[in-house]
């Protein structure tokens, strides 16, 4: 996990001259050899730090593709929504 993901993009946005507040910041969730709790959980911590939305990535996992790839990402979509309560528009499947 990223946790200083906020403060680099805070800090690159101000040397851009942009308002760090109005950029949105995605948070990357691997699932490739990853239980569910551990799904959840990534989930959770982008969230406290602010994240806007997920991003779920199943590569690297032996999945075949598009099939498998597309079941993983349906489940981790379940899980999420079951657990945390997750609005659809949060977690975006990559």
């Amino acid at each position: 996990m990223y946790r200083r993901a906020p403060e680099c993009l805070n800090l690159y946005a101000r040397e851009a001259g942009r308002d760090p507040a109005a950029l949105p910041l995605e948070g990357r969730v691997h699932i490739a050899g990853k239980h569910e709790d551990e799904w959840a959980k990534d989930v959770r911590a982008w969230q406290d730090l602010g994240a806007t939305s997920i991003i779920v990535e199943a590569r690297g996992g032996g999945l075949g593709f598009p099939d498998q790839h597309l079941k993983a990402m349906q489940r981790f979509k379940h899980v999420t929504e079951e657990n945390l309560s997750l609005c659809e528009e949060f977690v975006n499947m990559a």
